[in-house]
């Protein structure tokens, strides 16, 4: 897998919503309760077409409509912490899947064609009892490894 030029960058999400959710009692009556937002961030992961090295705000701004924008987790969840490789015309991004409900995070890997500029489904690459997050990946001697965080465990997983 050669390196490639092309960079993953996280920047948080403003736009998430409140959710409403309707609970029952054991009376039968309906109760409605607003979720409100988390007091941290969304986060959101976008690839640059451009070498780390240039990348400077002003250059960013003027790449801003070629970046190729990660599909959202979903509701109370985010991407955060990407590493890439390149495989050919894959460019294979792993990032932290973090949970708001369960405050916890898995490890995910998203794979974006660079010829259609699509995104292919996410996968879980790795999920452990604990939190996860930072997925570390290189390649060394031909095969890929990867050293994720998981603090929880007092430990590099």
């Amino acid at each position: 897998m050669a390196s490639s030029r092309l960079r993953a960058a996280s920047l948080p999400n403003t736009c998430a919503p409140s959710a409403t959710l309707r609970l029952g009692s054991q009376a039968g009556r309906w109760k409605t309760r607003v979720l409100k937002r988390p007091k941290t961030d969304f986060w959101t992961v976008g690839v640059v077409p451009a070498p780390i090295a240039e990348l400077t705000p002003e250059r960013l701004h003027q790449l801003r409509d070629r970046i190729q924008w990660m599909p959202l987790a979903g509701p109370w969840q985010y991407y955060a912490d990407p590493f890439a490789l390149r495989e050919g015309e894959c460019l294979h991004v792993f990032v932290e899947h973090f949970h708001y409900r369960n405050k916890k995070g898995e490890l995910h890997r998203l794979t974006l064609d660079l010829r259609t500029g699509q995104w292919r489904a996410p996968m879980c690459v790795l999920q452990l009892p604990g939190h996860l997050s930072y997925p570390f990946v290189f390649t060394h001697d031909e095969q890929l490894w990867m050293v994720p965080e998981c603090s929880q465990a007092g430990e590099i997983a």
